[in-house]
């Protein structure tokens, strides 16, 4: 329902739109249906002309807190990436309401985030910055290390 309000509106004002992977049902438990979803929301917009960069994918993150595993967003994102080739964005702080130490968790969930497909991640760029510019070093995104170098030499050294 929300789609056939939505999409619409997005084909006439030329403007981006981000595909929730949850569906009337609410967000489904395996990456399968997640990727499904976000696949159908891809076929539709297609069908109203709005092409695939236009689309910023959310596989959507759960409080592993309640008992859900990352494992299903973080397979989705993969799917999401190499099916459809979307830019992919995450609410990488969801996935660590109610626990201890949460930058820790957030980090780490953001690294294997940017290691799955996420291109455009929801963060507090003040805390993170130096973790996503590691994680381009690492993945080959920023070549010979140069973004990180430069990001270094503008912070002073840390113990």
């Amino acid at each position: 329902k929300k789609l056939e309000a939505g999409l619409p509106l997005v084909a006439q004002s030329d403007a981006a739109v981000i595909a929730l992977a949850m569906d009337d049902d609410g967000i489904p438990q395996t990456a399968e249906a997640r990727y499904a979803v976000i696949a159908q929301i891809v076929e539709r917009a297609g069908a109203l002309g709005i092409g695939p960069e236009r689309i910023v994918a959310d596989c959507l993150a759960m409080a592993v807190s309640a008992g859900t595993p990352a494992t299903a967003t973080l397979e989705a994102m993969r799917l999401v990436r190499d099916r459809l080739g979307l830019n992919q964005t995450i609410g990488s702080s969801n996935v660590s309401f109610g626990l201890p130490q949460r930058q820790r968790l957030n980090d780490t969930f953001l690294a294997m985030c940017l290691a799955s497909g996420v291109t455009a991640p929801i963060v507090n760029v003040s805390k993170t910055r130096g973790m996503i510019l590691s994680a381009d070093v690492l993945l080959g995104r920023d070549e010979m290390g140069m973004n990180y170098v430069r990001w270094c030499r503008q912070k002073p050294p840390q113990s």
